[in-house]
């Protein structure tokens, strides 16, 4: 196989759009290096066929092109809403709050315990991959108080992101040793692991036994 003459690798999410056949030679073709499957969606049978697909077209072509596994890590979401979607306007006032409790306009549950102890005044909240926008005001009896920067709608069990902040969750999830599990089966050449707080967190996944984890690269992102 002819390998790159450039140091520089791009890196491609693959996705619906993206794993058709066509689609993928071209892609291939015009500079993918690394083909990137987020474990967060799609199921693994999916999965498969994706990565069968990628390795085919590669020695069809000549070209090296490594799979990196994306695993999900901890997922931090909202609860369940009572009306949705919920539209928060930007100047908005919400409170978030770990309890159990069903959302409504002003108060959003999500399911991350130790929410306190994660933000405090200036800490940014991002809900909906991003797309929505908080800034923490401090943390009160009925929740942790945010100021809606950026507005949008609001559905339950969305994504919770907490930029910067630090995470009391283990970084490494029993599904994301399922997945590492059928990734290494696949052959695949990279992991990628998500809200790394110390070397432990590396080493929980470098001391698995040793017939998961040869061969095998692990990134940090």
């Amino acid at each position: 196989m002819k390998l790159p003459d450039h140091r520089t690798k791009i890196v491609c999410t693959i996705g619906p759009a993206s794993s058709p056949k066509p689609v993928l030679r071209q892609l291939i073709l015009k500079g993918m290096n690394v083909a990137r499957i987020n474990f967060s969606h799609g199921d693994l049978e999916k999965h498969r066929e994706v990565i069968h697909r990628i390795r085919s077209l590669s020695t069809e072509l000549g070209v090296t092109v490594a799979i990196l596994a994306d695993l999900p890590g901890p997922r931090i979401r909202v609860g369940d809403l009572e009306n949705e979607p919920l539209t928060l306007e930007k100047g908005d006032t919400v409170y978030l709050t770990p309890l159990d409790i069903e959302g409504g306009k002003n108060i959003i549950p999500v399911n991350y315990k130790r929410l306190y102890e994660s933000v405090s005044p200036g800490s940014n909240v991002f809900l909906n991959d991003g797309f929505i926008q908080l800034r923490c005001l401090g943390n009160t009896d009925k929740g942790v108080e945010c100021k809606v920067e950026i507005g949008g709608y609001l559905t339950s069990h969305k994504g919770v992101n907490l930029p910067g902040s630090r995470i009391f969750l283990d970084a490494v999830t029993d599904d994301d040793l399922r997945f590492m599990k059928f990734a290494l089966d696949e052959g695949i050449n990279i992991f990628s692991l998500s809200f790394v707080e110390s070397a432990s967190d590396i080493e929980k996944l470098r001391n698995l036994p040793s017939s998961m984890v040869s061969l095998f690269m692990l990134w940090q992102k």
